[in-house]
């Protein structure tokens, strides 16, 4: 990445922030207006953070940086250098620092979860946006690279800025808090995503709470009923209980309310449906009311939500439609889109499913179950992808599922043998929802059957 920042700074006020071993520079006091990591992109003046990645090193490009008018951020002790012990350490520091320098920060909004946490970030900057100048995570920006990116491009006049952070260990989400110090902190659910790593959804929800580490005492919002969730300052919030601190409900005419302790909104009107989406919109409606939002500033924000704010794509394909929500896939997003998809009312429900990755010694059961819901939801046809495949038409079938209607094919680097079984096999108006974990790709097969589509018009 290469970042042309909004608020340059001098490199003497830098390396008083962040832990530094030592440095050689000739350019002290010299002014850094742009942030990079890729040697490729480097300009003169430019600040360079010698990262490791999966594919390159940037420590091997240290003294290539240098020669073309750099300072860089590195392990290496080299003229031109300020030299660390760890660079993506580093990074977050400098991040933390820059944050410092946005004047007109109001707050800082923190969102984590095993689902729903990017739907919640796009919401509440939504909500944001119609009182505040905005800026939140791009995509999926949510590890240190990300944390970073965000908050180096942040606009110099930005008031509210909005994080998603991931994790796939304990001690990742602390780090990235202790950086960003949100001032409010969302946990968006409990689920299975990575138990593989982290063994069980306890340690998956004390992972989760590490995003208070950065804090000094904001407000912690945590679904309400959730056990594994409890902290000191953590209110509660629910679509459709009364008993939880915030809470979303449908009224009578067709729209919704909203009660906190300091504010009631009703008349709140939304094209969301969906009930996770809707406890979605109830948490961000939560920040809006802790940011400050009048009512009438709520309804607005909330009547701006709608699906176009989400990774999601409904695509017709003349005699049958996929829904594309094939960014990722954990067995709790699974079972929501089913909810959701039957609810629509459409006759013929498919899937193609590709295998949930990162789920450990759980893998087999919870494929298992996930092809137990698609017979308990009523589901048309389960197409299937990789080496879990089997165990979801086991579920499947156990259940009661036809096993007529289930197509499987586990070579994940034969994925045309998918597009034939979509493309042969679907049912006339079948709506076919894709998910799996984003390793898959399964979006590339959309696009295949898109352009196969489009030949035979």
């Amino acid at each position: 990445m290469r970042i042309k920042l909004s608020s340059p700074f001098k490199i003497s006020e830098l390396i008083s922030s962040i832990d530094v071993k030592a440095h050689a520079l000739s350019k002290y006091d010299s002014v850094v207006c742009a942030i990079c990591t890729d040697s490729r992109l480097l300009e003169v003046g430019d600040l360079f953070f010698a990262l490791k990645g999966d594919r390159f090193d940037g420590e091997d490009f240290v003294t290539d940086a240098i020669s073309n008018g750099a300072i860089a951020i590195s392990k290496k002790m080299l003229d031109g250098v300020i030299t660390v012990s760890d660079t993506s350490y580093a990074l977050l520091s400098a991040a933390a620092f820059y944050k410092s320098r946005l004047k007109k920060l109001k707050y800082s909004v923190a969102i984590t979860g095993s689902i729903g946490k990017s739907t919640t970030k796009e919401f509440v900057k939504k909500l944001a946006s119609v009182k505040y100048c905005t800026h939140a995570t791009h995509a999926n920006y949510n590890n240190y690279i990300g944390l970073a990116h965000t908050v180096f491009s942040a606009p110099e006049n930005t008031e509210v800025l909005v994080v998603e952070l991931g994790m796939n260990h304990l001690g990742e989400i602390s780090t990235l808090s202790k950086c960003i110090s949100p001032d409010i902190a969302v946990i968006t659910g409990i689920g299975t995503a990575h138990i593989g790593i982290l063994g069980s959804r306890e340690n998956i929800a004390k992972a989760k709470l590490e995003i208070v580490d950065g804090m000094n005492g904001g407000p912690l919002l945590i679904p309400y009923g959730e056990p594994l969730l409890r902290h000191k300052n953590a209110k509660s919030v629910s679509y459709s209980s009364s008993l939880s601190d915030f809470s979303l409900y449908e009224s009578d005419n067709g729209t919704y309310c909203f009660d906190s302790p300091s504010v009631s909104v009703d008349s709140i009107a939304t094209s969301i449906t969906a009930e996770h989406l809707l406890f979605d919109l109830s948490l961000s409606l939560s920040v809006g009311c802790l940011i400050g939002l009048s009512p009438y500033e709520m309804r607005l924000g909330a009547n701006m939500v709608n699906s176009n704010d989400l990774r999601q794509r409904l695509i017709r394909l003349g005699s049958y439609s996929i829904f594309d929500d094939s960014y990722n896939s954990s067995y709790e997003s699974v079972l929501a889109n089913f909810r959701m998809l039957r609810n629509l009312g459409v006759k013929h429900v498919g899937a193609f499913l590709g295998d949930m990755l990162e789920l450990g010694g759980e893998s087999e059961k919870l494929h298992r179950m996930v092809g137990k819901a698609a017979y308990e939801h009523k589901l048309s046809s389960l197409y299937l992808l990789g080496k879990y495949a089997k165990h979801i038409a086991d579920g499947a079938i156990s259940a009661g599922f036809n096993a007529d209607r289930i197509f499987i094919n586990e070579n994940t680097d034969a994925p045309d043998i998918s597009v034939e079984q979509i493309s042969e096999n679907h049912l006339e108006s079948e709506l076919i929802l894709f998910k799996g974990s984003h390793r898959l790709r399964l979006d590339r097969i959309a696009d295949v059957l898109i352009s196969k589509e489009r030949k035979t018009q």
